[in-house]
């Protein structure tokens, strides 16, 4: 075997004819068929494939980090009702995708952004550290799952009871404090909130090569996620809203700038160690997070290497390279956690240029199932590919056009600013930052892609 062939094999890239891979694995021959070299283990079972999916959507959690947005743009509606939209958008999304296949003990404590930044970098680096291994990953993976659904049950539980604010409150308040004159507006673009905790959906689909039975097991992950994280995000938000004691004023002006432990602290109000109630309730939401974090480096990882293992990035030959040892793309997974580390600098130069880009990842993902989705409609068929075992027909086609409509939406309103009138910091600038992202994949296709990619 020469130095070419050895390199194929390590990235995974192995362009010849599939007959001559001899091998009793089934799923190893199909993706010989494909063109490629099995090279990771399949490691994954249905349940840490879950755990994978579920730990990076984390909806519940999500929709707690990000809670302060619905507040001012819709209260209690907005999360509510929210919720439910863009659940019912990301069924079709799942649809789509498997179709194919005490520190603050007074609660007063002011947090500046080098906290945050510190924080920020100590946990990217912790979560890099859980990826370096691939035989644990499965382990952690259930158990990060496990994590999510303990800390929920535990929120809810203490957090519910008893309830402090009516039916009406929590089902029919709608609250703009954001400066537009027309509600509509502000409803759409404090959607961000409850969209934020539906994103990455595609997860299970980039451990394919890692789990046994690709075609039927990452469907029934991505439908447990969607699943899952509608059943937890939305009673987590009619819990929450039930417990609050006072106004939501306290949960946006907290000195803390952590809404969610502010809601702790008022949900638990008249019980014996509020303060402590508080704190550690915040410490299972912490705890969750880290959870999530671990499987976005799982995710980033391997998306960065499968798009290598096709020259689809500069550095393709370099960063396609799996480290059989510890059974994962090692120098894929280094560099994306490098370049995480860059994109939180970000929050000390501009809080407003970081929020942002946080907003583009949600409409980018929409974009990178669209594409697909477009091209299966209008370039190849949907009846001239073959069909899977979770082929919908009809009821798919619906919702290819359901991702397509959403996609356009996004992509304009939650362009919008999130408040008016208009400063420089309270612009939001997404539209700088598609510009970014597309004069850079413009510039990387010119120079470099249209020669390498699918020919490393």
């Amino acid at each position: 075997m020469d130095s070419h062939d050895a390199m194929l094999q390590k990235s995974g890239k192995d362009r010849r004819p599939s007959s001559i891979v001899i091998t009793d694995d089934a799923d190893a021959v199909r993706l010989a068929e494909l063109g490629y070299t099995q090279v990771l283990s399949r490691k994954f079972s249905v349940w840490s494939l879950l755990g994978v999916g579920f730990s990076l959507t984390n909806s519940w959690f999500g929709l707690s980090a990000a809670m302060v947005t619905g507040i001012n743009s819709g209260g209690t509606a907005l999360i509510i009702y929210g919720v439910i939209i863009v659940a019912c958008v990301s069924v079709n999304i799942r649809e789509n995708l498997s179709e194919k296949q005490e520190l603050v003990l007074t609660l007063r404590h002011v947090i500046d952004k080098y906290h945050v930044f510190a924080a920020y970098q100590v946990i990217n680096a912790f979560a890099a550290i859980f990826n370096c291994y691939g035989k644990t990953l499965p382990w952690t993976a259930s158990f990060t799952l496990y994590v999510s659904l303990i800390s929920f049950f535990v929120i809810l539980v203490p957090s519910v009871t008893p309830a402090h604010k009516p039916a009406s409150f929590v089902f029919a308040t709608f609250i703009n404090n954001t400066g537009w004159n027309q509600p509509g507006i502000a409803f759409i673009v404090g959607l961000i909130n409850t969209n934020w905790p539906f994103c990455c959906l595609d997860c299970a689909t980039h451990l394919s090569e890692e789990v046994p039975r690709p075609e039927r097991n990452i469907p029934i992950a991505i439908c447990g996620t969607v699943a899952i994280g509608f059943v937890t995000a939305w009673f987590f938000a009619v819990a929450m809203f039930f417990s609050l004691y006072g106004d939501f004023e306290q949960l946006v002006s907290t000195p803390t700038g952590v809404p969610i432990l502010a809601l702790f602290y008022s949900a638990l109000t008249g019980r014996s160690a509020q303060v402590a109630g508080a704190i550690v309730l915040e410490s299972l939401i912490l705890a969750t997070g880290l959870g999530c974090q671990i499987a976005s480096h799982t995710w980033q990882s391997r998306l960065l290497w499968s798009f290598a293992r096709d020259g689809g990035v500069p550095g393709s030959k370099y960063l396609a390279v799996i480290n059989e040892k510890l059974d994962v793309p090692l120098r894929a997974h280094l560099v994306s956690c490098g370049l995480v580390a860059v994109v939180g600098s970000l929050y000390l130069g501009s809080y407003t240029a970081f929020n942002s880009m946080v907003t583009a990842t949600i409409v980018l993902l929409y974009i990178s199932y669209a594409v697909p989705i477009y091209s299966l409609l209008f370039v190849r068929g949907r009846n001239n590919i073959r069909h899977g075992p979770f082929w919908l027909g009809r009821i798919g086609m619906v919702a290819n056009v359901v991702v397509l409509c959403w996609t356009i939406f996004t992509l304009v309103m939650y362009s919008f600013p999130y408040t008016m009138p208009v400063a420089a910091n309270t612009m939001n600038y997404v539209s700088a930052v598609y510009f970014a992202v597309s004069v850079i994949v413009a510039a990387d296709w010119i120079f470099r892609g249209r020669k390498e990619y699918g020919h490393v």
